[in-house]
């Protein structure tokens, strides 16, 4: 794991980075009254995008399910974020990095406590 989170700190100063809410989890995420989906319990953090994205969909979908949904799910993040005139990496660049940032993603759900 040392290795990986120097893999992902080189991640982190290459890239452009923003702010994400750091904790995306189902267990997070809430319905407006409007029924618009909100995430609650932000631990607001500067880091790559791909970070983000990579957690909440591997904390969302189902193992046997990710493999179908996860590009779906990307390409519509990119394509989200560029209707609000965000420029984004292409569709390959951002597999890769979304790919490589899996990792983080399932280490920070695997250290902290889940109840039941």
């Amino acid at each position: 794991m040392r290795g990986a989170f120097r893999k992902f700190a080189e991640i982190e100063a290459a890239g452009p980075s923003c702010l994400i809410h750091g904790d995306t989890h189902l267990g997070n995420l809430y319905l407006t009254a409007d029924g618009e989906p909100a995430f609650l319990d932000a631990q607001v953090s500067r880091t790559h995008w791909s970070f983000e994205v990579a957690y909440h969909i591997v904390c969302a979908c189902d193992v046997a399910d990710r493999p179908h949904w996860e590009r779906d799910l990307l390409r519509i993040y990119l394509e989200a974020m560029a209707a609000q005139g965000i420029t984004m990496p292409t569709f390959d660049e951002a597999c890769a990095a979304y790919f490589r940032a899996i990792g983080y993603g399932l280490f920070i759900f695997l250290i902290n406590e889940i109840r039941f």
